[in-house]
């Protein structure tokens, strides 16, 4: 009985391994399909995002750069522009348009954050048919087939507190390592500075849920 068990517990989870693998190329395709120079939703969010990023290369590195949204006179920027730069990095590689290159960012952030959370998961024990559950559902999610598709800072910020929050796992689980919380400060600021409220409504809870 044990050794029928165990062998339906193995199919069971081959299975969801593989549901899991369909749904990142579900997701995969249906974003590229879908990928084009423009804008579906939140015009004006990905508009300031983009022109943030459209004059980096010609104004160089400042804090007051060329899309504020508050303070006197209007010089306080929206968020420390990585993911603008990083996106003028891709168009300068491959020669794209700016805005599929920071769209194909967050496409390849969703499918980073799928490893990032196998491993944390992984190091807190979670079964492994939860997690490969959990992420379908992720990957197939509409909300997320929108908003890790589109040119804002979200998915990439995103993948900064996962990547974040997996560090501090580590931490917690191997002896506390100096290295492993280094890592993880490092990139809880870059999460901060890049997007405070992902920094607030995503990696401060998973951090207090990892301490707990």
């Amino acid at each position: 009985i044990t050794l029928f068990i165990n062998k339906t517990d193995q199919h069971i989870y081959t299975a969801l391994r593989y549901m899991w693998l369909l749904s990142i190329a579900a997701f995969a395709g249906i974003s590229l399909y879908y990928l084009f120079p423009g804008f579906t939703i939140h015009y004006y969010r990905q508009a300031q995002t983009a022109m943030t990023a459209l004059y980096l290369p010609g104004e160089g590195f400042k804090l007051n750069y060329s899309t504020p949204i508050m303070g006197h006179p209007w010089t306080v920027p929206l968020e420390f522009p990585l993911f603008q730069w990083l996106a003028v990095l891709l168009q300068k590689i491959s020669g794209s348009d700016l805005i599929v290159c920071g769209k194909l960012i967050n496409i390849a952030c969703h499918i980073i954050n799928n490893i990032l959370l196998i491993r944390l998961f992984k190091q807190q024990q979670v079964p492994e048919e939860a997690t490969f559950i959990g992420l379908i559902f992720y990957n197939l999610f509409p909300f997320y087939l929108v908003f890790d598709t589109v040119f804002l800072v979200d998915g990439f910020s995103l993948t900064l507190s996962f990547t974040a929050a997996y560090f501090l796992s580590l931490f917690l689980t191997k002896e506390k390592r100096i290295s492993y919380g280094i890592l993880f400060l490092l990139f809880a600021t870059l999460t901060g500075i890049s997007k405070s409220t992902t920094f607030v409504g995503v990696l401060a809870p998973l951090t207090a849920v990892l301490l707990i």
